[in-house]
């Protein structure tokens, strides 16, 4: 009997107006690892103005803390500013050494690796390097902060969009 994998569900308006705002990177690529893609599966790189791209709540390096704050404060809604900004706040305090490691590497080399997206602008991969590249911008470092190099994972009306698995 065939795997049915349940796909993400992409907000299709958020979609569009993420469509709208990747820019070209002069045809920069990447393999990246997503399901058995890497070594085969080339996909362009683009930049996007930071302020596209969300946190993901299911992140690893902060699991623990997600779950403490929606047991005792009530879930943390994906697109939701408010939780935006906690999971930011969580970022920020996981690990205050590292974090700066990454941000004195941003500054003196720019993004090397590009964070990796769904097409509503959701990270899959990336979530340090955005605090990062945030808090430098809030921080008055500059215009080349404003970016992110991303890679977008096919759509909603792709049969190879991202599933939950994934």
């Amino acid at each position: 009997m065939p795997e049915i994998r349940a796909t993400i569900t992409i907000d299709k308006i958020l979609e569009s107006h993420i469509q709208s705002k990747l820019e070209d990177t002069g045809s920069r690529t990447n393999q990246i690892p997503f399901r058995d893609w890497e070594g085969k599966v080339t996909k362009e790189i683009f930049r996007l103005p930071i302020e596209y791209c969300k946190f993901r709540i299911n992140n690893g390096r902060i699991r623990s803390r997600v779950k403490s704050h929606e047991k005792t404060k009530g879930p943390l809604l994906l697109d939701d500013e408010g939780a935006q900004k906690i999971i930011f706040q969580f970022l920020a305090e996981q690990d205050p050494t590292e974090n700066n490691a990454l941000k004195s590497l941003l500054k003196k080399s720019g993004q090397k690796e590009p964070a990796i997206i769904t097409a509503d602008g959701f990270l899959i991969n990336g979530n340090r390097r955005l605090w990062a590249l945030k808090t430098l911008r809030e921080e008055g470092e500059g215009e080349k902060f404003k970016y992110i190099n991303v890679v977008v994972l096919p759509g909603s009306d792709k049969a190879d969009a991202p599933t939950y698995e994934d």
